[in-house]
């Protein structure tokens, strides 16, 4: 898109307009409270997180978690996909299904949260069942109002709005990463040092996703497949873990060991699941549609993958809470490659496309 006429740069700025205007309505969101708790016990926890018992505690996730689930029937099960792909009336049917099935999920969580919260002495003014029928309602209709909010930044904003708001508190938190390294006790030349070598490792991590996804104009079909791929990995890791735990056996101890994800076992683990994952994904587009293609071979991009999340994740791991983006950097690449490929201005001349990497 040539941004040089001023009709295209005046829908650049509404579409921006329309997401800031967003993301700081769901911001403002997790800052007000459920209702029925505790003023004084909430100004005690506005330095861990007030958004944990906001009206919009569940954020996207719960819509986001579907989602996976079904894409990874998709992976498994190919007639579904060809069925979604053979009518845009078979995708919107399965839209609705997949929002059906997030405001199920959210209540299941809700019913989770509320009750912890009640657990949390002092929290709740008059902790009961009224209290908890009306939070796990608030809850649910937060998700169902995340779920719209994001479906206005798809509509009018930037890019894919789930995806936004999904990478919107990872964005939001670097500085105050970085603020929290400064704060490191026994700040010095060490620390400063350290610092200045995990940020580096950081941006060479970054700057290998952009490589690996820009490749051949950085086609959708390579975005798609390294975002779904990194996710679903993700997702299998700790089920896997629990799996060998229990096989493995060792008690309490064993468990814990074998359920460390910080381990070098469980990254490698992951990383082979990236690689399994990427695979299946690839395997199933091109048994669904016969124009699916990808500028390098799936063996490839599968070894890329795994290596740029074995290392993304090691980083996280390492510096627990401190680094930047670690652990969440090929999806926060991939949404910012969306955006820029959508608006971007010569001379970096990229594929116009506009398809969401969920799409």
């Amino acid at each position: 898109m040539n941004l040089g006429s001023v009709r295209d740069y005046d829908e650049l700025v509404r579409r921006l307009l329309v997401t800031i205007i967003v993301l700081i309505v769901y911001r403002l969101g997790s800052q007000l409270p459920l209702p029925g708790i505790t003023p004084d016990a909430l100004s005690q926890l506005r330095g861990a997180a007030p958004e944990h018992i906001s009206i919009l505690a569940l954020g996207i996730t719960p819509y986001i978690t579907v989602l996976i689930f079904v894409e990874l029937l998709k992976v498994f099960i190919a007639p579904l996909r060809r069925w979604e792909l053979a009518d845009p009336l078979n995708h919107l049917r399965l839209s609705r299904l997949v929002l059906i099935l997030a405001l199920l999920a959210a209540s299941a969580q809700a019913s989770g949260l509320v009750l912890a919260i009640e657990d949390v002495r002092g929290l709740v003014i008059e902790p009961g069942t009224e209290f908890r029928l009306t939070s796990i309602m608030i809850l649910v209709a937060g998700t169902a109002l995340v779920v719209w909010l994001a479906d206005q930044i798809t509509r009018h904003g930037l890019g894919s709005g789930s995806w936004i708001l999904l990478i919107a508190p990872f964005v939001t938190a670097v500085p105050y990463k970085l603020a929290a390294w400064l704060n490191w006790p026994g700040y010095g030349v060490i620390v400063v040092f350290g610092l200045i070598v995990v940020l580096a490792f950081t941006l060479l991590i970054l700057a290998a996703i952009i490589v690996l996804l820009q490749a051949d104009g950085g086609p959708k079909e390579l975005r798609k497949t390294s975002l779904w791929s990194v996710l679903l990995g993700g997702t299998a890791w700790p089920w896997l873990l629990i799996l060998i735990a229990l096989i493995a056996g060792g008690g309490v101890a064993g468990m814990q060991r074998w359920l460390d994800p910080s381990t070098l076992l469980s990254l490698v683990l992951l990383a082979g699941l990236v690689v399994v994952f990427t695979r299946l994904y690839v395997r199933s587009w091109r048994m669904s549609d016969a124009s699916f293609a990808l500028p390098l071979s799936p063996a490839l991009l599968a070894g890329a993958l795994a290596i740029i999340t074995f290392a993304d994740m090691m980083v996280a791991a390492s510096f627990p809470g401190l680094v930047p983006l670690a652990g969440h950097s090929v999806i926060t690449t991939v949404v910012a490659l969306e955006i820029l490929q959508r608006w971007w201005i010569p001379p970096f001349p990229m594929r116009s496309e506009t398809t969401t990497p969920g799409a």
